[in-house]
């Protein structure tokens, strides 16, 4: 009988050898595949949950109960106190996707100006807003765990104010310290500005429903 070992160990190689052919073949490339994936995460997350908001509740309560709601008593649809909440964690959502993106054009325009006189000052600059960027994309994550159905809101302000904290923290870098020499493209900054804003307002109104919230339970 033949020894299947060897073609599992030469399957093993080659599939190996695939996904070495998908790294990024340099750093440039490595951490523009950070922020690409961050901002695919941020739009799966806004339009899965946006879908749920869509859905008939009405429709959804009139029919058969799921295995799912009888063992655990709880509804796989929020309450109309709820989403507002959802609504407006989900501009948060957007507003990350948003920040991301603008990091990623600044990390560009900054790459473009690179010289040999001030590669360590800009690379390290690039470093710095990637790292914003990562806490941005992986709180996202953290957000969008807690805005299944039934919302835990205690959880889910501390992590609205945390996630407005990095976005804050994101467009402040790049518009209160950007590199010397280097000036960003007027949309950009504005872009970036008006993201900033836009995150301050999602969040108080998110804050505020989730008070509410907690006050009629």
């Amino acid at each position: 009988k033949e020894d299947p070992e060897p073609a599992q160990k030469t399957g093993a190689v080659w599939s190996a050898c695939d996904k070495l052919e998908k790294l990024p073949r340099n750093n440039r490339n490595a951490m523009r595949r950070d922020f690409m994936t961050w901002i695919i995460e941020c739009q799966e997350t806004y339009q899965e949950f946006e879908q749920m908001l869509e859905a008939d509740s009405t429709e959804a309560e009139e029919s058969e109960m799921t295995w799912d709601a009888f063992c655990g008593g709880q509804s796989s649809d929020y309450t109309a106190g709820e989403k507002p909440i959802i609504t407006a964690c989900l501009a948060i959502v957007k507003c990350s996707r948003g920040s991301i993106n603008v990091a990623l054009k600044a990390c560009e325009d900054v790459g473009a100006s690179i010289t040999e006189g001030n590669a360590k000052i800009l690379l390290l600059w690039i470093a710095n807003i990637h790292e914003v960027s990562r806490r941005v994309g992986e709180g996202m994550t953290d957000l969008g765990t807690l805005l299944y159905p039934p919302l835990e809101l205690e959880n889910l302000m501390k992590e609205v104010q945390q996630q407005s904290k990095s976005i804050t923290e994101l467009h402040s870098f790049i518009l209160e310290k950007p590199p010397e020499r280097v000036i960003f493209p007027k949309d950009l900054v504005t872009l970036s500005g008006n993201i900033r804003n836009a995150t301050k307002k999602r969040a108080d109104e998110s804050s505020e429903g989730i008070e509410n919230a907690l006050k009629h339970q």
